[in-house]
């Protein structure tokens, strides 16, 4: 029987098949509809307990993206939503304190504000508002603000928000500061802080003076120093996951298509005349029309070589330029100031001994010139990147080498070797391949190589086959392999998580395996942008302290250092007294004495200690001559000794005054760069957002 008999002798079952299959479709979405009516919308977020609804926050990404020109990719989009979401927490916040306080503006201050007595700054500077002679006339604002009140009432309304928006910052902001004052006490004592430096010597016993096997750590000592510095090692709820991607990419036949439109164009492209360039180029391109004349070497790299002897109107390619095809058209030529060359050279650096790299330039110069240039340079050059290729520069920009190599190629004539030339590296031995004395004003337009539907459903039919194979059992490590793709692990995913690394999105296969189980895999191949995703769930950390084989290596390091530390102090105990090199003598390797001058509290680091903020306090605390007990640091144990204490002069008055408002402004600068996180940490922030998004994709 024919296969078109056995499907109709079994329609009936296929229609029931479909009928279902639709059905579940269907009942999926209802389901989850009623769910949402049920359960009720989920607010983005909280403050406080205070909602921020979905529909506030949609509307507010909205209006961001819509002053963003072009089209954003999700993984922009994301980072967008990210910027909106922590300006409505702050503006929530404000909101709230603002009610605390007691700020607001009344509508006699707006006014004030707008164009009575005292106009906001903003409204002054702009130059709608000047008159012919620059001259701010407040006429001008009152009479804009009435058109707009008649014109636009919704946008007088929110020019209205926007500066009473403005004033409530400014008054909330003052009322912070306005008991932010500064003493000339104060200033005196950051001044000498500042000013006075000490000078040091040191022994410093590294942790390498004991040896790793004289130290025992258990595992429950490593578990205690995590609980002990568990602001070190607490972690957010984090995922990995596994995942192969399918990216749908132009193959050669969708590249033809592309090479043949402009094949098509090219004799059109070529008989118009380069003032119709600019309006055939805003049609044809992306990329705008500007009259510029540039050096041979600054034209696209597919066309250095070909341009020399074309006239004007020539119009070269189709040519690939990354993922486009172009005709690069010679609009025009002109004359260059000084020519461009084209070169290959022979480099020894200098090494050691000017001298002797010099000499060994000038012992390759005769070889080069009587023999094959390239094959000298690939067996003597110095310069890695070009050897390879026989010393070839191309079309070289000016500049590169050094003046004096400009100058010699300049007058070298095409064909001649010339050299040693001192460069900025090294010597130089150069062979002129060609020189070019114009430049060019080329347009150019191109074609995109964009894949075809087929293409995209090549690509999809095979994401599916892996499915298939997810489907059956097989986990993505073994279905990878089957099908000679690579398995990607993650970065640890959160709820910030907006990308996948290779991939400019994937926020939704993240929704996913944040509410999916572990050893789960993707229940459908997952599009994002120009690529097809299936993953599957490998791990899980909740939130805590880390794992401790997670962090074995590091925590074992400090614990093992704590325990040879106290093993260094105890044989330094009842040391004091002694010279540092006395000390220094207990220990046979991996200790050092050493000197240090000029170290103050703007200090970040002591050399030969490095940037050890504790030992460098516990040092500008001593008194001069004065030692210290041995002190635990971050790479080993140190006895400071103060060798002189250099005390500044007394500041004068006018400095102090000077001091005092410095210090002011740079407190209040302080202050207003910390109060919005300050003011988020004082608040609940509850962000909601990834479970409204699990909810939009059908995960939770």
């Amino acid at each position: 029987m024919s296969i078109l008999g056995r499907i109709r002798q079994n329609i009936a079952l296929i229609a029931i098949i479909i009928f279902v299959a639709l059905l579940a479709f269907v009942l999926t979405d209802f389901i989850r509809g009623i769910t949402t009516i049920v359960s009720g919308p989920l607010d983005a977020g909280y403050i406080s307990g205070e909602p921020i609804s979905q529909e506030e926050f949609n509307r507010q990404v909205n209006q961001a993206v819509e002053s963003r020109p072009g089209q954003l990719s999700e993984a922009d989009r994301g980072r967008l939503e990210d910027q909106v979401w922590q300006q409505v927490v702050t503006q929530k916040i404000l909101e709230q304190e603002y009610k605390k306080s007691g700020v607001d503006v009344s509508s006699a201050e707006l006014s004030d504000m707008l164009y009575g007595r005292n106009i906001d700054a903003e409204l002054i500077q702009a130059p709608i508002f000047k008159d012919s002679l620059g001259r701010f006339d407040p006429s001008r604002v009152k009479l804009y603000f009435q058109q707009i009140a008649q014109q636009s009432p919704d946008q007088f309304v929110q020019n209205e928000t926007y500066f009473v928006g403005k004033r409530r910052i400014d008054k909330y902001f003052y009322f912070l500061t306005s008991g932010y004052t500064g003493s000339k006490e104060l200033a005196r004592q950051q001044y000498m802080n500042r000013n006075k430096t000490v000078d040091l010597q040191f022994l410093a016993v590294n942790y390498t003076a004991v040896s790793d096997s004289d130290v025992n750590v258990s595992d429950s000592e490593l578990r205690s120093y995590m609980q002990e510095k568990s602001y070190l090692y607490e972690q957010d709820p984090q995922t990995t996951i596994r995942y192969v991607k399918f990216d749908v990419i132009p193959n050669s036949k969708d590249s033809a298509k592309s090479f043949q439109s402009l094949v098509n164009l090219k004799e059109r492209f070529a008989a118009k005349p380069a003032s119709s360039d600019s309006a055939y180029m805003a049609l044809r391109s992306r990329t705008p029309y500007t009259r510029n004349f540039l050096n041979t070497y600054e034209l696209p790299a597919q066309i250095q070589d070909s341009v020399a002897g074309q006239d004007a109107l020539t119009v070269f390619g189709p040519v690939q330029v990354g993922a486009d095809y172009q005709l690069i058209k010679l609009s025009e030529v002109g004359e260059a100031e000084t020519p461009s060359v084209k070169a290959s050279h022979i480099l020894i650096r200098f090494g050691q001994d000017t001298a002797a790299a010099e000499s060994k330039a000038r012992g390759f110069l005769s070889d080069a010139r009587s023999g094959d240039f390239a094959a000298v340079a690939t067996a003597n050059s110095e310069d890695f990147a070009t050897k390879t290729r026989g010393g070839a520069l191309g079309w070289y920009r000016k500049g590169q080498f050094g003046e004096d190599f400009d100058k010699a190629v300049e007058r070298a004539g095409v064909g001649s070797v010339v050299g040693p030339i001192k460069g900025n590296q090294g010597y130089h031995i150069v062979k002129i391949e060609a020189k070019d004395n114009r430049t060019y004003n080329i347009a150019q337009i191109e074609d995109v190589i964009s894949y075809t539907t087929p293409t995209r459903d090549s690509v999809f039919s095979r994401a599916n086959a892996f499915a298939k194979l997810l489907l059956d059992g097989k986990d993505i490590n073994t279905a990878a392999n089957e099908m000679n793709e690579v398995a990607r692990e993650s970065d640890p995913l959160t709820n910030e998580s907006r990308t996948l690394r290779g991939i400019n999105g994937g926020r939704e296969v993240i929704i996913w395996a944040l509410n999916a189980d572990i050893g789960d895999k993707t229940p459908k191949v997952i599009r994002v942008g120009d690529t097809y995703v299936l993953a599957q769930v490998q791990s899980r950390s909740e939130e805590g302290l880390q794992n401790l084989d997670d962090v074995r290596a590091a925590v074992e390091t400090a614990v093992r250092n704590r325990k040879k530390a106290e093993i260094i102090k105890q044989k330094l105990a009842g040391q004091q007294g002694q010279t540092l090199d006395q000390m220094r003598s207990l220990f046979p390797s991996g200790a050092f004495v050493n000197t240090a001058t000029g170290i103050s509290f703007e200090s970040t680091s002591i050399p030969g200690i490095g940037q050890d903020y504790y030992v460098l306090g516990r040092a500008l605390a001593l008194a001069e001559g004065n030692q210290s007990e041995p002190i635990e640091g971050a790479n080993g144990v140190y006895v400071v000794q103060t060798t002189k204490i250099n005390q500044p002069t007394e500041p004068d008055d006018a400095t102090l005054e000077s001091l005092k408002t410095t210090a002011v402004q740079t407190g209040l600068q302080q202050l207003n760069r910390r109060l919005d996180p300050a003011l988020k940490d004082a608040y609940e922030v509850d962000d909601n957002r990834a479970r409204v998004e699990a909810r939009q994709f059908g995960y939770n």
